[in-house]
């Protein structure tokens, strides 16, 4: 089981293609959607249940509201 805390920072300028994007929706506090980052400025995430998963622009003023931060998973550190 990989650890969120595990996860590499990851600096707006230093996306890259499968870096997890997190943002608060419905609270200032906590991220509650998040997106996969596909390059190029865009991230692809479903909406809510039942709505079809959406590529999406993260310069979008709405998405730049509401980005918390990026993190990496696999980096050489947490591949076997």
């Amino acid at each position: 089981m990989y650890h969120y805390r595990r996860a590499t920072i990851v600096a707006n300028n230093d996306l890259r293609r499968g870096d997890l994007l997190f943002f608060h929706i419905h609270s200032r506090e906590i991220a509650d959607h998040m997106g996969v980052y596909l390059g190029d400025g865009q991230f692809i995430e479903s909406p809510r249940t039942g709505e079809t998963i959406r590529v999406s622009r993260l310069a979008e003023p709405f998405w730049q509201d509401h980005f918390l931060g990026a993190r990496r998973i696999l980096t050489e550190e947490t591949i076997l």
